[in-house]
């Protein structure tokens, strides 16, 4: 369909707030696609919510688009919806990140209420009772908060580094993100989403540094993981609990996406109980579904 490029270039000149040029962006993205304006405002739907509804869906970006932070997220959700035997559909949409509240992904939607990546579908599910944690004592689920914490706090951040501050990596990440988006919008997008995640990086504490100090703090959290798990099948001990799911959901595609630039995949690999870990819960995932407890 034909974008209005003009209009494209005088906002761009002279609307110089970042926020403004978004807000443009994905109405001008949203209209060049077909996409309905009512679908990016689901994230303010509010009210109560039965515990699970059976219609639920897992919203998650398209497949070809998608980039290793994303594809972890996701991933780890659905891993988490199998393992509390939660049925859901899943759906793959052009605009999910625009759909969620702070740009995290997935977004599943519960009847009314909708839950935007893996801490916010965390949180609801904690909530109604329906974590496997919850009937674990309470050293237990501090054991669980505080690996969760390790995963989301280091390997994440390895994670989107890799993917748009190496410089090997980087004109792959730009070209599969920006294939989402016309031209010029390609362009601006990927730029925009390089942008946030060097921003994120230095809240973190990680601004300026290089290759090897964060693969250095990967293989920090990747070492305590291994040590945690031991010669056990599941970080839940004899059953997977939101821990294997959130491990599963990265490690796995973190195995499974090829990057240019494959330290991270490497380190992933060198550790033998965390890669037979994947195996394993890719097989019990598999199996749910070939009996019919997953869609």
């Amino acid at each position: 369909k034909v974008i209005d490029f003009a209009s494209f270039f005088f906002f761009f000149s002279f609307r110089k707030d970042e926020g403004r040029i978004v807000i443009f962006a994905s109405r001008l993205i949203m209209s060049s696609l077909g996409i309905n304006d009512h679908i990016s405002f689901m994230m303010f739907q509010q009210g109560d919510a039965e515990a699970w509804d059976s219609s639920s869906r897992v919203l998650e970006p398209l497949s070809k688009f998608s980039l290793l932070p994303d594809l972890c997220h996701t991933l780890a959700v659905k891993a988490l919806l199998h393992i509390c035997k939660l049925p859901f559909q899943t759906e793959e949409q052009s605009n999910v990140e625009f759909m969620s509240s702070d740009g995290s992904v997935p977004v599943v939607q519960v009847g009314s209420l909708v839950a935007c990546g893996y801490e916010g579908v965390i949180e609801h599910l904690n909530a109604k009772g329906l974590l496997p944690s919850c009937g674990m004592t309470q050293q237990e689920q501090l054991d669980i908060k505080s690996y969760t914490a390790l995963i989301l706090g280091k390997l994440c951040a390895t994670e989107m580094f890799a993917t748009w501050c190496s410089e090997n990596n980087f004109d792959q990440s730009s070209c599969v993100y920006g294939s989402a988006f016309p031209w010029p919008l390609s362009r601006v997008m990927a730029w925009r989403k390089a942008r946030h995640t060097h921003r994120y990086l230095a809240a973190v504490g990680w601004k300026g540094c290089d290759a090897a100090e964060v693969y250095g703090e990967a293989g920090r959290a990747l070492h305590a993981l291994s040590i945690r798990l031991g010669s056990t099948e599941f970080f839940g001990s004899e059953t997977p609990c939101e821990l294997d799911a959130l491990v599963f959901g990265h490690l796995h595609s973190i195995l499974t996406t090829p990057l240019s630039d494959s330290r991270l995949m490497d380190l992933v690999s060198s550790y033998d109980n965390l890669t037979r870990f994947c195996h394993r819960m890719a097989v019990r995932l598999s199996s749910q579904a070939r009996q019919g407890e997953m869609h």
